[in-house]
């Protein structure tokens, strides 16, 4: 089966798995590929691919392989845990200045939702977010989240009108605004594949690494979530998506249940209680 042939390269190049019952959705995400690339089919756009795939195609397929839905304040309780106990504890630690790490930032609801959340706290009541690194696989995605430019149905999923007057001005296309400057500047957007290294990032005290690992092998989870501690300062936190756990993939973690919603506090001495 041919789509088999582009489910395997997926799966090898981002760790991303297409079971059997989903190929239907990456089939007609080939077919507007096969049509971008004067295919005629997928048949045959699998033979270009059998002779090398680099590039901007390689680019276009892997971007096509990931799941970019998301919005505004995304999962809500997420958010008001943010508020309520996470910066907070930075607080309580004396980490008034602070790095977040957005793993997979998509479009970049995500980042920006946190940007506003800890804009509107009160100053003394919120750490200071000395750098916001944001990553993702795909090109197309990170285009979007630095140009920080959405129409009135993204806008409208998640967001309301005192932030979006605040700290978003009109675009130049009807029916789209853009996140202002000021905010847009907070944030350094870098290409990553959670596979690779990443240590070079440098560490972080708090990151987001939301509905990702869905998508892995139990074996590539835990190995994403190992170096994903790694990169954690000694208060660091790690969120995960509300769907997802940390049992059987990681024992250096804490966690932390506030009504639905976990998160994961580094454990200390990890290293030395191994040893």
């Amino acid at each position: 089966m041919v789509i088999d042939f582009f489910a395997n390269y997926i799966k090898e190049q981002l760790g991303i798995v297409y079971e059997r019952g989903n190929y239907y959705q990456l089939e007609k995400r080939l077919e507007e590929l096969a049509k971008s690339e004067n295919c005629s089919s997928i048949e045959e756009l699998a033979l270009k691919a059998r002779n090398g795939i680099s590039g901007n195609f390689k680019t276009k397929l892997l971007d096509l392989a990931t799941n970019n839905e998301t919005s505004f304040f995304r999962d809500p309780k997420i958010f008001e845990m943010l508020e309520k106990e996470v910066f907070p504890h930075f607080i309580r630690h004396k980490m008034h200045e602070i790095r977040v790490w957005s793993a997979a930032c998509s479009f970049g609801q995500e980042i920006y939702s946190v940007l506003m959340l800890q804009q509107e706290l009160a100053f003394g009541a919120r750490p200071e977010i000395r750098e916001f690194v944001a990553t993702d696989i795909s090109e197309k995605a990170l285009k979007k989240a630095a140009e920080g430019i959405y129409n009135h149905v993204e806008m409208g999923r998640g967001l309301n009108p005192h932030l979006q007057n605040k700290f978003f001005n009109p675009a130049k296309e009807p029916n789209h605004w853009q996140v202002k400057v000021d905010l847009r500047r907070k944030v350094n957007f870098k290409s990553q594949n959670l596979l690779d290294p990443f240590n070079h990032l440098g560490k972080f005290d708090l990151i987001l690494c939301r509905n990702v690992l869905i998508y892995q092998t139990v074996d590539k989870k835990t190995n994403i979530i190992d170096r994903l501690y790694d990169q954690l300062t000694e208060h660091g936190i790690l969120v995960m998506g509300v769907g997802e756990s940390m049992i059987g993939l990681s024992n250096k973690f804490e966690q932390l249940t506030f009504g639905s919603v976990s998160i994961y506090r580094k454990k200390q001495n990890v290293a030395k209680k191994a040893a």
